[in-house]
């Protein structure tokens, strides 16, 4: 078959590009797809955020995507993370990539002389000499991780040539030096044990002279086998790749590869003196002998380094665009020139420009064994990357030992060269361009720190890499602000709304969420900057007024207009001083420091929409619906953070401080989590980080409220040997058995003349439950589904040989056995109620539902308005309305001085010091006889009923 000609192929492809938008996937459709084939977790984010827009076209420092059939432009600040310092599609550029299309100039063209890439690679030796000197060849990749991977590999390749050739020469000298041992003299043999008394290590000193060169020659092959190391910054960021990310500072990128791959040492970037202590620390001793022209032999001592290179960032763009001192840095490199340890400048996101200069190595003064780049090569059109490598540190073997089907392709050389004279051209003309830009753009940043420096603590960067660190918002009046600052979710919040509200885009920092990354292009105009800077302006009042409201509308969908009385100028806040015992929101990020007092932790999450709205008042305004569209919009990226610290004293006299970790997230989203397992290990694995801040921070005890404790399975998913664990079911249990007798006597009913039904009297929670009440009740009802009756008689059997003396209980499965009975106790796992007004008499009742998420069906009570419904009970701290028992917690539905029972347990074992995992898995009738001997000689007493679920 003939194949099409190219005019004919052009003409197909103009037609596919030009179909009717109807042919194509809608942007709803893409936004699924990308959740559903590519990126899972990350388009939830980008959902959560408002940030999951598809952009259809870019040009300059402009970008489009649609909205309700309009075309929204929008200011790109964010230029690919930094990969568009030329702006989007240049258009010298762009031709360079239609006539490498119109030439058909070749991509693959592997085992051959690579014409544009052999040009490439000429031209950015040259320009790296002229700007850090020295000599340079030149590996072109794909990208700026698979450059850091090359750089690593021939870095130990280069240590192991190095130190293979030093240890050939030392085992050369021992071999002669043993050869000629047998000639030796008595006399000549005490003289040189007398020479190398010194020098010898003390475990060689009683061997004989015929075994030095067997240990020497032992000692040095060890050191030869001994694994090498990489040194990096900490802060540091290079990449997502294996070795890449094992040289990428902090938890989130060496987690998954802590076990595998090169061995990292993180270096203080300001503290040289640790890096030179750590180098000698590492170093290695080749044992080396030497015949000299005195006739006698000479033993040496040769040092060899452990570390292969040292990676370096001079402005540490995803560790919070930190520009390092040049003082520490040089002093650095020279601290590796004199331990041979090679210098590699990561100048990926800095190079070409970025910061005002052609690198910015150049201010340090060193010149680099290796240098790497990528990003702004490419022009935003091209996928390439370079290690280039000082022709003296160059193994030549290397050429033929790495390779990329990818690399070196001419297209892309080509398209990068275009970038290099478009740089270079006028004298650098646009690089100082950019350093003027970002002196504006750097000045105008500084007046609105200025401006709020409550909101703004710090702006960093040089040239068009600049950043800003958003302060600590712990006294902030809003809730959802410090929560958003607690749980590093300000900046990205931030992008949200920039990009939303003001058609601006930026990124936080991957390793700094309090730092906004700006990285503009060179096509940005003044218009542009001073758009940008009104834009930000706008935020930090928002933040400065505490107004959640506003901030969020592009999450909950309600707008309101902007309040023109506040707009003069706002007073930084005060945090009012810390009254644990009343209990305060203005809890320190992560940390606080230890105490004598024992301290608990307790996790918990909202209940409702309604809760949000009561946790932080200005969001009051909102709908219902709005409230809960704010918190399921937050559920791709929310975390935990401390919600309020609190302190409690025991009638005894004794005290315990308490931190409530929170999550803004809904029971709905935990219930699809027990469905989903992707979802079921992110909360899961967070529960295990947010446990470990609180050991760190001196809890003893965590306690899991609502579904933290359900999705965890009661704690046994998460135990550790950090932190002890409660579900806080035991309490929970006990109280809610005093409850129901409290809610019987309040009924008139007497419970020795009623029957009891336990729904879901098979599992734990219900045979606890009837355990507790049997002998007070005339008659039990063992009630559970079909298929249960064998397990409900054997809990009947449990019950009589605990209680020889009670009426024997019955068991069913039929639920409209339930009828005419007044006291019902629901402890099921059903997903749907149960419970209707046909299954209960009209008159004094009382239904206790202690499951979860509740079987009684929806209008209950109001169809039964003589029954008494009860959650559970509700415990009274102890001092009754005294200051030491007023706690204060909005959006908990509960009276001051009241928490729930599992929150209760908690402070309990705090105040006990016991030192065991208490209610983790099944409840047991003696932890609850336990506790509740606990909350009696404390003065934890039954408060008012609970009437809805705990969080």
């Amino acid at each position: 078959m003939a194949s099409l000609t190219l005019h004919n192929r052009r003409f197909a492809s103009s037609a596919l590009n030009n179909a009717p938008q109807s042919q194509l996937s809608s942007d709803d459709d893409l936004r699924g797809h990308y959740q559903r084939y590519a990126k899972p977790r990350l388009a939830d984010a980008l959902a959560s955020l408002g940030l999951d827009v598809v952009y259809k076209k870019a040009i300059g420092d402009k970008m489009y995507y649609e909205s309700d059939g309009k075309t929204i432009e929008v200011l790109d600040l964010l230029g690919g993370f930094g990969a568009g310092l030329l702006g989007h599609h240049h258009p010298e550029l762009v031709e360079i990539a239609r006539a490498n299309l119109d030439d058909c100039l070749p991509s693959h063209a592997q085992a051959s002389c690579r014409g544009w890439a052999a040009l490439l690679c000429r031209k950015l030796s040259k320009m790296l000499s002229a700007s850090v000197g020295g000599d340079y060849v030149v590996h072109l990749l794909n990208s700026g991780t698979e450059a850091v991977e090359a750089a690593v590999r021939h870095c130990e390749l280069a240590r192991r040539d190095q130190f293979d050739q030093a240890l050939a020469l030392a085992e050369s000298s021992w071999l002669q030096f043993d050869a000629a041992i047998a000639s030796f003299s008595v006399q000549e043999r005490a003289a040189l044990v007398e020479d190398w008394q010194g020098a010898m290590p003390p475990e060689v000193a009683d061997l004989a002279i015929e075994q030095w060169a067997n240990w020497a020659l032992s000692e040095n092959r060890n050191a030869a086998e001994t694994e090498p190391c990489f040194l990096a910054f900490e802060s540091s960021y290079h990449g997502s790749g294996s070795a890449a990310s094992k040289l990428s500072h902090g938890k989130r990128f060496r987690s998954a590869l802590s076990l595998t791959g090169i061995d990292v040492h993180f270096v203080d970037p300001y503290a040289p003196s640790e890096l030179e202590a750590y180098l000698q620390k590492i170093s290695l001793s080749l044992w080396k002998i030497r015949f000299n022209g005195d006739e006698r032999w000479h033993l040496q001592e040769v040092k060899q380094s452990r570390a292969s290179a040292l990676f370096a960032e001079v402005i540490q763009g995803e560790g919070g665009i930190r520009v390092l001192p040049v003082e520490c840095l040089s002093e650095m490199a020279k601290i590796c020139r004199s331990h041979s340890v090679p210098w590699v400048a990561d100048e990926i996101q800095t190079g070409l420009g970025r910061t005002g200069q052609f690198l910015a190595t150049e201010s340090v003064g060193v010149r680099p064994s290796m240098v790497l780049l990528s990003k702004i090569l490419g022009g935003g059109l091209a996928k390439i990357s370079a290690m280039a490598v000082q022709r003296r540190f160059y193994v030549e073997d290397f050429s033929m030992q790495h390779s990329s089907t990818f690399s070196e392709d001419d297209p892309s050389s080509k398209i990068a060269i275009g970038v290099l004279e478009i740089l270079e051209r006028d004298d650098f003309a646009l690089i100082q361009r950019g350093a003027e830009l970002g002196d504006r753009f750097s000045s105008g940043l500084e007046a609105l720190k200025k401006k709020w420096p409550h909101v703004i603590a710090d702006v960093r960067g040089k040239g068009l890499m600049l950043g800003i660190e958003f302060a600590q918002q712990s006294a902030n009046p809003s809730a959802l602000i410090r929560g958003f600052d607690a749980s590093g979710s300000l900046a990205a919040i931030a992008t949200g709304w920039l990009l939303r509200a003001e058609r601006v885009r930026l990124a936080p920092a991957l390793r700094h969420p309090r730092t906004l990354r700006i990285q503009p292009s060179l096509m940005i105009d003044e218009s542009g900057i001073q758009h940008a800077l009104s834009a930000i302006d706008r935020f930090c009042r928002f933040i400065a007024q505490g107004d959640a409201l506003r901030l969020t509308s592009f999450l909950h969908g309600q707008q309101f207009p902007a309040d023109e009385s506040q707009l003069g100028s706002i007073e930084p806040f005060v945090a009012p001083v810390r009254d644990l015992s009343r209990g305060t929101p203005y809890a320190a990020l992560y940390h606080e420091p230890r105490t004598v007092l024992p301290r608990v932790a307790f996790m918990c999450h909202f209940i409702n929409p309604s809760s949000v709205k009561k946790w932080d008042l200005s969001l009051s305004p909102l709908t219902t619906k709005a409230a809960g569209d704010l918190l399921y919009r937050m559920e791709g990226w929310a975390s935990y953070y401390p919600l309020y610290r609190f302190r409690v004293k025991s009638i005894t006299g004794q005290e315990v401080d308490a931190v409530l970790i929170g999550w803004p997230i809904m029971p709905r989203t935990y219930l699809k989590a027990l469905r989903s397992r992707p979802l079921h290990r992110r909360f899961t694995a967070d529960i295990r980080e947010a446990l470990h801040d609180a050991s760190e921070e001196g809890c003893t005890v965590a306690g899991f409220g609502g579904f933290t404790s359900i999705l965890t399975h009661a704690c046994k998913d998460v135990c550790n040997d950090e932190i002890r664990v409660t579900s806080g079911n035991s309490l929970t249990v006990g109280m809610a058995a005093r409850a129901l007798e409290k809610g019987c006597r309040e009924q008139a009913l007497v419970m020795g003349d009623e029957t009891a039904v336990i729904l879901g009297a098979a599992g734990n929670l219900g045979r606890i439950q009837a355990e507790l009440i049997h002998e007070k009740m005339g008659q039990l009802l063992l009630l559970g589904t079909e298929g249960s009756e064998a397990r409900l008689q054997l809990v009947a059997d449990e019950l009589m040989a605990l209680h020889p003396d009670a009426p024997l209980p019955r068991v069913s499965t039929n639920v409209d056995d339930i009828h005419g009975c007044r006291v019902l106790v629901a402890a099921s796992n059903s997903p749907e109620p149960i419970v209707g007004p046909e299954h209960l008499v009209d008159g004094p009742t009382v239904f206790l539902d202690v499951s979860v998420p509740g079987d009684a069906m929806p209008g209950l009570e109001s169809d039964r308005p003589s029954l008494l419904y009860i959650r559970g009970g509700v415990v009274q701290l102890p001092h009754g309305d005294e200051a030491e028992s007023v706690l204060e917690l909005p959006g908990w539905h509960l009276p001051d001085g009241h928490a729930y029972a599992c929150l209760a347990e908690t402070l309990l074992l705090g105040l006990e010091g016991i030192d065991e995992n208490f209610s983790c898995g099944e409840v047991s009738a003696e932890s609850v006889f336990r506790i509740l001997q606990l909350a009696d000689k404390h003065g934890f007493v039954l408060g008012d009923y609970q009437k809805r679920a705990s969080i």
